[in-house]
């Protein structure tokens, strides 16, 4: 449940796991996910397979007392404007999502807020999960937020193969989570990506956006969230200088505001 920092002035690589998941916290806040901060002058990536980032909260105990389970830890990934034109490419997964309810008085813990920010160069993704923790019974978390953002002009904001980005509320459909995109380049998100509510602006002109939900989507206003260097301010509808935008959804979609 510790907080993780690593900074580096060269390039960063993460080859093996970082888990901030605690396991022996007995109260709210002890339960939560340990805040992670990867910040590097290069490109960042995360090795295929063994590189995962883990920020889950902690579960309830089955005591028969009400509790409420921990949050996904914030996780921020930076890469300065200390080498131009560098990528955070990630490799494996990262998982910020609330612990579960353990029965039927307790209460499952939010998702975490994940930020990947790059002030100049491109975006890679790859499986990002921020849900609520499972009701188990009782209550469920709601989803968490998770914000990409790229400053350089023609950076693009990408999926790797299959993998996915899900807000997902403990129960399905409800309380889900949202997606902030505040980019210069070109977004394609087109996978079975899964969250609540989208809000995207593109500065750079006739840049591209497309974003693909496996269920239910609002298009609407997701505010100001993340601690520094992983702030991203608020974003309202989706705005292009003049490029295209595509959306579709698995189920309904609401557009809430411009």
């Amino acid at each position: 449940g510790g907080a993780v920092t690593v900074t580096a002035g060269g390039t960063l690589a993460v080859a093996n796991a970082i888990v901030t998941t605690p396991t022996t916290g007995t109260s709210t806040g002890t339960r939560a996910g340990g805040a992670l901060l990867l910040q590097a002058d290069d490109a960042i990536s995360t090795s295929a397979t063994t590189g995962t980032i883990t920020t889950s909260g902690q579960a309830t105990a089955a005591n028969s007392t009400a509790e409420t389970a921990g949050i996904g830890g914030e996780v921020v990934i930076y890469h300065t404007t200390g080498a131009a034109n560098q990528p955070i490419t990630l490799g494996a997964a990262i998982t910020a999502s609330g612990g579960a309810s353990a029965e039927s008085a307790d209460t499952a813990g939010a998702g975490g807020t994940l930020t990947l920010r790059n002030a100049s160069g491109n975006i890679v993704t790859h499986n990002i999960t921020a849900d609520g923790g499972a009701p188990g019974g009782g209550t469920a978390g709601a989803g968490g937020a998770l914000q990409l953002q790229t400053q350089l002009a023609a950076a693009t904001i990408t999926q790797s193969g299959a993998t996915t980005l899900l807000a997902r509320g403990g129960t399905a459909g409800t309380n889900d989570g949202t997606l902030k995109i505040d980019a210069s380049g070109a977004v394609t998100l087109t996978n079975a990506n899964n969250v609540g509510t989208l809000a995207a602006k593109l500065s750079d002109l006739g840049a591209a956006f497309s974003y693909t939900d496996a269920s239910a989507l609002s298009v609407g206003s997701i505010t100001s969230a993340g601690t520094s260097p992983g702030t991203v301010g608020t974003v309202t509808g989706i705005t292009t200088n003049g490029g295209a935008v595509t959306v579709t959804a698995g189920g309904t979609l609401a557009v809430a505001n411009a």
